[in-house]
């Protein structure tokens, strides 16, 4: 019982800390690319608002650029930490975030390209194309914003979502004495969601009244009779509202009855 108590917190554990990590680095994203907006917006202040024909393109160049190689080591970790985390815990969904990960680099690389387009615009003068580019790349930036977001909010989100619940069955007769399955005639037990209506049984390396990693959902829980004595059913939800004893499991009480 220790040993997939242990196994179970660990799951939990990690599942946390990769989905924090994600947290913190789409956050890193979006002062990033934050950094980055803020230095196209002084631009376009010199040069439209101001009228500074001769506005700084260098720093603009130079932030943005240095951003974009500091966005790659932040992409990289994003995909890494969430594959640790999904590799422990499969109920981490992962498409999304990828997505919108490997949207934001395209688009920090799409913005990044147009910057010498701008610079010779502004550079020649050109202020209707030099508008143009600056939007286009200013659009760019604010999609990464965006999608830093995103990212933050389906990880935080997750959180809840993607953790494993470890489940123990108690029987207890109408007297209120309660049995241990191993010690009583039923022949086995099951457990439905409800949710997917997918049938699970007690797992193979466990006790035959242990369910492990169950995610989040309202289950059935029910079995099988014996020969001279019986089992009921309950229903229960379980979620990070339910409590969890000091073993790391939650008990479940079923009805039995015996002849």
């Amino acid at each position: 019982i220790a040993g997939t108590t242990f196994a179970q917190q660990t799951v939990n554990q990690i599942t946390l800390t990769a989905l924090n990590d994600v947290i913190g680095h789409s956050k890193d994203l979006r002062d990033n690319a934050k950094e980055s907006r803020t230095a196209l917006i002084n631009l376009g202040k010199e040069y439209f608002q101001l009228n500074n024909t001769n506005p700084n393109t260098s720093a603009f160049s130079t932030i943005i650029n240095n951003n974009l190689g500091e966005a790659y080591d932040i992409f990289s970790d994003i995909w890494s930490d969430l594959q640790y985390g999904a590799q422990a815990n499969p109920n981490i969904e992962t498409a999304n975030i990828q997505n919108w990960a490997r949207q934001a680099e395209e688009d920090y690389e799409e913005a990044v390209d147009e910057v010498p387009t701008l610079i010779a615009q502004l550079q020649a003068g050109n202020r209707s194309a030099a508008r143009t580019t600056y939007i286009l790349i200013r659009t760019k930036l604010n999609n990464i914003i965006q999608l830093s977001n995103a990212i933050r909010t389906d990880a935080r989100d997750q959180k809840t979502t993607a953790l494993v619940y470890n489940v123990r069955v108690i029987l207890q007769d109408g007297y209120g004495n309660f049995y241990d399955v191993a010690n009583t005639g039923i022949q086995g037990l099951v457990a439905q969601d409800l949710n997917s209506g997918q049938f699970i049984y007690p797992d193979n390396y466990g006790e035959q009244d242990e369910f492990l990693n169950l995610s989040a959902g309202t289950y059935w829980f029910s079995g099988y009779d014996g020969y001279f004595d019986g089992i009921s059913s309950t229903q229960m939800v379980i979620d990070e509202n339910t409590p969890v004893g000091s073993d790391g499991f939650i008990t479940v009480i079923v009805g039995y009855w015996s002849e």
